[in-house]
């Protein structure tokens, strides 16, 4: 997609990895599980709070 090299693909996954988990992905397959692991755990966390923020508050 931006014609780096294969090495040079990790921030591009990373930033791919987050919208799909921000936009509802309940699971990804990853190579470089140690690199994006924490990258998944924030989108996972602004995804719930968008969630929660969403939901109409008890009256």
């Amino acid at each position: 997609m931006t014609g780096e090299p294969v090495e040079q693909r990790l921030l591009g996954t990373c930033a791919a990895v987050a919208a799909v988990v921000v936009a509802g992905a309940d699971g990804v397959r990853i190579h470089d599980v140690a690199e994006l692991a924490p990258a998944v755990r924030v989108a996972d966390a602004i995804r719930d709070r968008r969630v929660r923020a969403s939901r109409p508050r008890a009256p």
